[in-house]
């Protein structure tokens, strides 16, 4: 245990871990990761809310963020009457320091020279301690807090880039006709599924005159 009063032998690791060489170049990657251009891709939900207007069945855009390693979520609302859209990000920065590169600061430092033990045990410093009374978070987490609470200005610049390229995104003509051919995807998807279901039973003539008679009603009601 630690002869320090105050400080406990986790935190005396974590400590020399932050120290050492690995963790430096940890810290120059963490900040290079931010500093990258976003990346922002994005996906569909299919989402049937029953309206009269068949394209207001699309009601759900999920963002998913790449930013080299970093994965988060941009959450896309769009505002009643406004053209514009509400863009949340909420970041996970385990993309910043993975757990491998984390874990690979800790295997090599640990028990060394650089780190000593302080008498815990290695499985404790990587999976934390969930113990009543002695709860402490794996390295990884403690190290991902230290790096944002180093450089947080960095963190905000780079959401608000994220942000300001998902609005670009968001008005784009592409982005308007992926959203459309998606649509009109699931419409596909969704009468062939319903044909499917009465081609055994019903002679195709039959299918032939219910897609004739849609026809004609789109024809009657333009």
């Amino acid at each position: 245990m630690s002869s320090e009063q105050g400080i406990s032998s986790f935190d005396k690791v974590y400590k020399h871990l932050s120290e050492c060489l690995e963790f430096k170049d940890a810290r120059a990657l963490w900040n290079a990761r931010l500093a990258a251009e976003p990346d922002v891709k994005y996906e569909f939900n299919y989402i049937k809310n029953y309206s009269s207007k068949a394209q207001e069945q699309i009601v759900t855009t999920d963002f998913i963020l790449l930013t080299n390693v970093i994965r988060s979520r941009v959450y896309v609302e769009a505002q009643p009457g406004l053209p514009q859209w509400k863009v949340e990000c909420s970041p996970n920065y385990s993309g910043l320091l993975t757990e491998s590169e984390a874990e690979s600061i800790v295997k090599r430092n640990f028990g060394t020279k650089k780190c000593r033990t302080y008498n815990c045990k290695i499985d404790k410093i990587l999976k934390g301690d969930d113990r009543r009374g002695h709860c402490k978070s794996r390295f990884a987490v403690w190290a991902r807090d230290k790096l944002q609470a180093e450089n947080p200005e960095a963190v905000v610049e780079h959401r608000s880039r994220v942000i300001a390229k998902t609005h670009q995104i968001l008005n784009s003509e592409q982005y308007a006709q992926d959203k459309q051919s998606y649509f009109e995807r699931q419409v596909i998807d969704e009468i062939r599924n319903v044909v499917l279901k009465y081609l055994d039973r019903v002679e195709m003539d039959v299918i032939k005159t219910a897609m004739q008679e849609v026809y004609v009603a789109s024809i009657m009601e333009s």
